[in-house]
């Protein structure tokens, strides 16, 4: 008998330094921490030139736009085009502070949410936009909770998260990311799904946590995600899966031939897989 479910969802950042300081709403008219007489609109018109202080969007992006997951990606105007919502967190890389916004530019019909800009900005007098990223890959886009993670003692990974849910299933997309020479980087997308019906429960629930290795430049980053299914009724028509409690990890490590970040299985890809089997 199909279950009828409702979404649970939990994402954890661990980092044996402590957590990081935390993303924070700002307005247009805010001016940037550290910066005086600098306004987050003049951060944002370095993107868009036609960005006005109501909010107002229009025309096209300065910087060519990428996609988090798409290399094939055009930009696709929303509709409307306004910024509705604007949280900054500062972050490390490559020994420098910087500006990181995530820039809420509204809906697009070719999307499944709102579109979703990463920005990142130096730390001059007034900052100078260094690179721009769409984030977006589900309806609903926020910074990880907690957002950083300390790579080395100068630089730092960020967690965006992308999610929907309904009155069966709960979807969370955690995109692990980080900088290098000022340019915003992926290190993988991982995926969670969750379940809940009267009779039983399913969770998925991601951990990420720093892990100190030889290599000079990275930590390397150890993903688990626990996985955990518990009964929670018997005379409910449905019968109950058997209770289970089991954890997948993948490990991370910097890898200096192609600069990136190599899980050392394909663990995490072959749960997704499960996963959609459950759909």
């Amino acid at each position: 008998m199909r279950r009828v479910v409702v979404a649970f969802l939990l994402v954890l950042w661990l980092t044996p330094a402590g957590l990081a300081a935390e993303p924070a709403d700002v307005s247009l008219a805010d001016e940037v921490a550290g910066h005086s007489g600098v306004t987050y609109l003049a951060l944002v018109k370095q993107l868009f030139p036609e960005a006005s202080a109501g909010g107002g969007l229009s025309g096209e992006p300065r910087l060519e736009l990428r996609h988090i997951d798409d290399p094939a990606y055009e930009w696709r105007t929303p509709d409307p085009f306004e910024l509705s919502r604007i949280q900054a967190v500062p972050f490390r890389t490559g020994g420098e502070d910087r500006t990181v916004l995530l820039v809420d530019v509204g809906w697009s019909i070719s999307s499944p949410g709102r579109l979703m800009i990463l920005t990142l900005f130096d730390n001059a007098p007034t900052p100078h936009l260094l690179d721009a990223l769409d984030v977006s890959l589900d309806q609903h886009t926020s910074f990880g909770n907690p957002a950083l993670l300390d790579l080395s003692a100068d630089d730092q990974a960020m967690a965006i998260v992308n999610s929907h849910g309904n009155s069966n299933h709960g979807y969370l997309y955690t995109s692990l990311l980080f900088a290098r020479e000022d340019r915003l980087e992926l290190i993988d997308n991982i995926f969670t799904f969750s379940e809940h019906s009267c009779a039983f429960e399913n969770r998925q629930t991601l951990s990420v946590e720093a892990m100190p290795n030889s290599d000079p430049l990275y930590a390397q980053l150890r993903a688990s995600v626990l996985e955990e299914g518990s009964v929670i009724a018997m005379d409910c028509g449905l019968e109950p899966d058997d209770p289970y409690r089991r954890t997948t990890e993948v490990t991370y490590r910097w890898d200096p031939a192609t600069e990136r970040f190599v899980p050392d299985s394909d663990a995490l890809e072959e749960l997704a897989r499960r996963s959609s089997e459950r759909f």
